[in-house]
């Protein structure tokens, strides 16, 4: 700290706001949710007066500063947009006017970003375990360092000069990376649309599928005891994630068509007009099922590359084809195994796929590493900003 800053209470710049109104039945209400970590306050939900229990809320104005009383020791508070300017809160989140005679609103607000703020939160919060609360006398009497109003403007215009500069390259990093996740699918739509050749032969994906099932709509539990169940969430940008597994015992009668095979093609049946359809190729170690909402694809080996037609699914001819056909539903959209197998697609000979394949994949590697490279500086720059925010408000900046 600037040893020309002067320590100042809380209580010296939030004066508490205790602007009640009374909750009107046929009247709509945007309620707020406040993020852990300075992320921001945003909306809840919006809801008309008979969906709230209590008959009044504690309404709130753009530019005071909020606090949750459970939360505030994760980071939970901050300023109010000016989106949500006459939104409501519970008395579970203390709101506060600035005395902008003694503190810049933007100063506080990147003040409170800072794990010092956050420190003296946590000082600030008390009780037992699952009841830890803030206490508002405590915390209005905590002290922060506090300049004068025009070196408060000067820390904020170069807090925010950095920032944008930051941004700008976080920008620049994250367009590399969804580039680098496009090249896959560019050079899959260049393969199967420019590059054909003339002998390679017009089907269907059916064609080459010897047998289709739907998966089990069985409830299935949490504990590691059965056989793990591949579910939608579990099929991620082309592979099987089995970081959250469900399980299931399968009766005997069932396992010859739930158990899968390696080269399976597991595809997604229902999700989000933009997902539905997506897949990968089972080729774990042990036996595992699958949940309703996939459809299991066993191919003729003979004649088709089980990864190859995966990743055809994948591209952007699978996934516009999968967008034209599905049926949509409230909220969810839907692709059946007879429209699932009504996929065009033109196939190489089986030795030409292999060495697409194997082209693809070292292709893919090639690209995972740079796309490595930019998560790195991204995670560089995301450690800009709290470097930044230390140095500002140790009057170092």
């Amino acid at each position: 700290m600037s040893q020309n800053w002067d320590l100042v209470p809380l209580g010296e710049i939030l004066i508490k706001s205790n602007t009640w109104i009374q909750i009107e039945a046929n009247k709509k209400y945007k309620q707020i949710t406040v993020k852990y970590w300075g992320k921001g306050v945003v909306e809840r939900n919006e809801v008309i007066g008979t969906e709230i229990a209590a008959s009044q809320r504690l309404q709130v104005r753009s530019g005071q500063f909020i606090v949750s009383r459970i939360d505030a020791r994760h980071g939970s508070f901050g300023l109010i947009p000016d989106c949500l300017n006459g939104a409501i809160v519970t008395n579970d989140f203390p709101v506060f006017n600035l005395n902008i005679n003694r503190i810049l609103p933007h100063f506080l607000n990147w003040m409170s970003k800072t794990p010092t703020f956050i420190e003296l939160c946590k000082v600030a919060s008390e009780g037992t375990t699952n009841r830890i609360r803030l206490k508002e006398d405590k915390f209005l009497s905590m002290k922060i360092p506090l300049p004068k109003l025009e070196e408060q403007q000067r820390i904020i215009a170069k807090i925010e000069e950095l920032v944008a500069k930051i941004e700008e390259a976080r920008g620049l990093k994250e367009a590399g990376i969804r580039e680098c996740e496009m090249l896959i699918n560019a050079e899959i739509y260049n393969l199967f649309t420019i590059c054909k050749n003339t002998h390679w032969a017009n089907k269907k994906l059916g064609d080459i599928v010897i047998d289709d099932c739907y998966g089990t709509s069985e409830k299935t539990h949490d504990y590691k005891v059965g056989i793990p169940i591949l579910r939608m969430g579990n099929i991620q940008n082309g592979i099987l994630d089995v970081s959250e597994l469900k399980y299931l015992d399968i009766h005997e009668k069932n396992k010859d068509k739930l158990i899968l095979q390696k080269g399976d093609i597991l595809v997604n049946r229902t999700n989000s007009a933009e997902l539905v359809g997506k897949c990968a190729v089972f080729n774990l170690k042990g036996e595992y099922g699958f949940a309703s909402y996939i459809i299991r694809l066993r191919l003729d080996k003979a004649q088709a590359n089980p990864t190859l037609i995966a990743m055809y699914i994948n591209s952007s001819l699978g996934r516009t084809y999968m967008f034209n056909e599905r049926k949509q539903m409230t909220g969810q959209a839907n692709i059946n195994a007879k429209k699932l197998k009504a996929l065009p697609i033109i196939l190489p000979p089986l030795s030409e796929q292999q060495e697409i394949v194997t082209y693809l994949d070292n292709l893919q590697t090639q690209i995972d590493e740079m796309k490595r490279l930019r998560q790195e500086s991204l995670k560089e720059l995301n450690a800009l900003l709290p470097a930044i925010l230390d140095k500002a408000f140790k009057g170092e900046l």
